[in-house]
């Protein structure tokens, strides 16, 4: 009996006609915080258009409320409509540091914030707390407040980077750790002066499963996970390793990336780079991996190479975008930027399968057009071969640096990061610091694409595996054509479904076809919604 697992996109299609040189424009900004810093890290949004992002702040005015400190950093969590209007806003901490680093929607609604903190008192009042800098990971409702919550790591410093929802219905996490006690085991540095990558599986209330240290006797940097078809994650580090885990270094900093099975358990491993650093890690580790559509994966970063896996520097450190096969071979690999530095954040692939980067610049040559001064945002969208379909700078004249991007369920673009400019494309920064949260909007024929009245579109699998409800909102009587579809874009069923207005159900008898990925598309006039479906 085959298993069925789901993976969602949340993202509507579109179709890029032509105008593939013309860069999305500015919809709406919005500058959030106060009068001191305000910094974002990761950017959601709900099937209804609101908006989730999560950050850090020092400030107690403006737009923030409820800071622990005005010395120390609050995650701060801020809840905006489709249009930029700030809902609600809470802060979360204690009186010492907290910074967030990751955000998932739930499926009641709510959300789950991972980051690190270095309180114990405050929200984390009772919490037990292995050490002195934590990951820190909490379950919210709709409204922000906190249903659970719980520190994970040891005596020493345990800082995460991100948590991913698994296939079973709880989470996983990564980060680094040079802890080696309480809930780490496995440290590869007997004498706990360098960091290692560690993986913590918890269920759905935060209660460990299991808990890995991957890497050597040097720094290991625990950066990015992804789902695989399999149940089990792919990995993504920076390493300065070249034993223990790691093998095939190629000289200084190097990315690591490892497939583990759904238990931790290394499958391969591989090291990634040249001859000087990949990674900024003096500044934090940076970047991400994600599953691709096609099968394999794509990860992006920086390179400060020219040689071993890097070709094409454009001679300042680039941007490196990578994209492998699942046994972790390199497929292609690109340098994006200019002259000056240039370093990757975020990636995500849209629903034309094509890729989108946000990424930090300081140059104006090369790839890069429109800078405005000192660092800017720069978003790019790829095409299947690494290509510039199109790319812009968006920003002001102060320092603008990206942190993460998301497609948008009209077919544009979102994304968040830090800003200290007022001018430019940037307005309303309420001094120093703000959170900068930009909507693109979609781009068809020049104008902006209507939003697909299909909506809340849901797969369910049923206990015996034989059958898969798909669930959707619909607003109005209508035909609509549901489609599954194999990665090469073969049409493996069709089937047209008259809807009502409201909402709407039908149960599909599971495809018997061998696993892999595959898409399910709904579509009508108005457009198409696609989600993946995932058969191993």
């Amino acid at each position: 009996m085959k298993t069925i697992s789901l993976l969602c996109l949340g993202l509507f299609l579109c179709v890029w006609e032509n105008t593939y040189a013309q860069p999305l424009t500015i919809q709406w900004q919005k500058c959030l915080g106060g009068s001191l810093g305000d910094g974002a890290a990761a950017i959601k949004q709900y099937s209804n258009g609101d908006i989730l992002v999560g950050g850090s702040t020092i400030s107690n005015d403006g737009d923030v409320s409820g800071n622990h400190s005005l010395n120390h950093n609050d995650i701060w969590i801020t809840r905006l409509d489709s249009t930029g209007i700030l809902l609600w806003q809470r802060c979360y901490g204690g009186t010492l540091d907290e910074q967030a680093t990751s955000l998932l929607i739930t499926d009641d609604g709510g959300f789950i914030c991972a980051g690190f903190t270095t309180s114990m008192d405050g929200d984390l009042t009772g919490v037990n707390i292995p050490g002195n800098g934590d990951y820190w990971v909490f379950k919210c409702d709709s409204s922000g407040t906190i249903e659970w919550q719980n520190c994970y790591g040891g005596s020493n410093e345990d800082l995460p980077d991100q948590i991913i929802q698994s296939y079973e219905g709880g989470y996983a996490l990564i980060g680094r750790t040079d802890s080696y006690d309480h809930d780490v085991i496995g440290l590869h540095d007997t004498l706990s002066t360098a960091f290692d990558i560690w993986v913590t599986r918890i269920d759905s209330m935060g209660n460990i499963q299991w808990a890995k240290c991957f890497g050597g006797t040097a720094n290991d940097l625990g950066i990015s996970i992804a789902l695989c078809p399999d149940s089990g994650y792919v990995i993504f580090g920076n390493t300065y390793s070249n034993d223990g885990d790691i093998n095939g270094s190629h000289g200084a900093w190097d990315y690591w990336v490892a497939k583990i099975d759904k238990m931790g358990n290394i499958q391969w491993g591989k090291c990634y780079g040249g001859f000087f650093e990949e990674g900024s890690p003096a500044f934090g580790a940076q970047g991400q991996i994600i599953t691709d559509i096609t099968g394999g994966y794509v990860f992006l970063g920086q390179t400060n190479s020219f040689d071993g896996d890097v070709t094409g520097s454009h001679g300042g450190p680039d941007c490196w975008l990578v994209k492998l096969d699942s046994a972790g071979i390199i497929q292609w690999q690109k340098c994006l930027g200019g002259t000056s530095i240039d370093w990757g954040n975020s990636v995500c692939q849209i629903s034309d399968s094509t890729y989108v980067i946000l990424s930090s610049t300081s140059s104006n040559d090369g790839d890069i057009t429109g800078h405005h001064y000192q660092t800017d945002f720069w978003v790019a969208n790829i095409d299947l071969s690494g290509d510039i379909i199109w790319q812009n700078c968006y920003g002001g004249n102060c320092i603008d640096n990206g942190s993460s991007i998301a497609e948008t369920i009209d077919g544009g673009l979102i994304f968040v990061g830090g800003t200290c400019s007022n001018d430019g494309d940037v307005s309303g920064n309420h001094g120093q610091w703000d959170m900068w949260v930009v909507k693109l909007a979609p781009l068809h024929d020049g104008i902006s694409t209507p939003q697909n009245p299909i909506t809340d579109f849901s797969l369910y699998q049923n206990q015996n595996n034989e059958t898969i409800d798909v669930s959707f909102y619909a607003n109005g009587n209508e035909k609509i054509n549901l489609q599954l579809i194999d990665i090469t874009g073969r049409v493996l069923l069709q089937k047209i479904i008259s809807a009502s207005s409201g909402f709407n159900k039908q149960q599909l008898q599971t495809p018997n076809t061998g696993t892999g990925v595959y898409l399910m598309r709904l579509q009508n006039n108005g457009g198409a919604v696609t989600k993946k479906l995932v058969v191993y």
